[in-house]
């Protein structure tokens, strides 16, 4: 499994200095087939204009470091797995902002069943580079340790 080295943060869309419209996004949507403390596993369908993709994922640990394992699926496994996640799914609108030359973050802006939930995340090359990050004035309180705003969660 690869190592995800990330930073989460809440945010207030009325303290983002520019429009989100400027920037790629995407629509996902998300459901988990397996949910534990440090472990979970989900599906992915990602709608970006008439392009679609769709994946599987693993995740492991907890907190800033975690192991994440993805592949592509087909189509029709996604359909298989989608209808095994009723009751743990969660969908979101996800902008790509550049930060700086090397980091870009992901905002999300989430639908059902969390539709005023705004959450941004930075994934970094190290953690020394995490460590080191110094949050734009826009982003809010950090909640990269809090398991409350881990997906998974959002939707236990």
């Amino acid at each position: 499994m690869a190592k995800e080295i990330e930073r989460k943060f809440l945010v207030d869309l009325s303290a983002i200095p520019f429009s989100l419209e400027d920037f790629s996004s995407c629509v996902i949507f998300q459901g988990y087939l397996e949910i534990s403390a440090e472990h979970e596993l989900r599906v992915r369908r990602s709608t970006k204009g008439a392009q679609e993709s769709f994946t599987r994922t693993e995740k492991r640990g907890s907190g800033l470091v975690r192991e994440e394992n993805e592949s592509e699926i087909s189509a029709e496994q996604f359909a298989s797995d989608w209808e095994k996640t009723v009751g743990r799914r969660v969908s979101k609108t996800r902008y790509t902002i550049p930060l700086d030359s090397e980091l870009v973050c992901e905002l999300d802006v989430y639908r059902e069943p969390l539709p005023s939930l705004r959450v941004v995340e930075v994934e970094f090359p190290t953690v020394e580079r995490s460590e080191a990050f110094c949050p734009p004035e826009w982003f809010g309180l950090e909640v990269t340790g809090d398991p409350r705003y881990r997906n998974s969660a959002l939707i236990s």
